[in-house]
């Protein structure tokens, strides 16, 4: 019985972080970090936002019911990618400020 028990709380943490990695990789590819479906980086400043808040708010709604792993996993996803997300938004800033488009990713992270 203690043994399908820790398998179901194996299984539940690997979904969970399977869940977070998700959204980090939405976020990524929003913000041209990573190359879409299509196989190419854009950037999409809004996509990369909807992920950024869905994991915000699993860190609000599951605050102080994660294991140690866990919330460290989510933690550094989130730092990373608000880091990433200012970067972005101030280097588009720019290019509209100097008059350019930028809708194609650098590839460049600090992820």
């Amino acid at each position: 019985m203690e043994a399908a028990k820790t398998e179901t709380e194996g299984r539940a943490n690997y979904l969970f972080l399977y869940l977070i990695h998700s959204f980090e990789s939405a976020a990524l590819i929003g913000l041209g970090k990573l190359p879409g479906p299509e196989g190419e980086c854009r950037i999409e400043l809004e996509a990369a936002t909807f992920a950024i808040d869905m994991l915000d708010m699993i860190k609000v709604r599951t605050r102080g019911n994660l294991k140690e792993e866990e919330e460290h996993y989510l933690e550094r996803a989130l730092g990373n990618l608000k880091l990433n997300y200012l970067t972005e938004k101030e280097r588009q800033e720019r290019r509209s400020k100097e008059g350019g488009q930028g809708e194609k990713g650098e590839g460049s992270s600090t992820v």
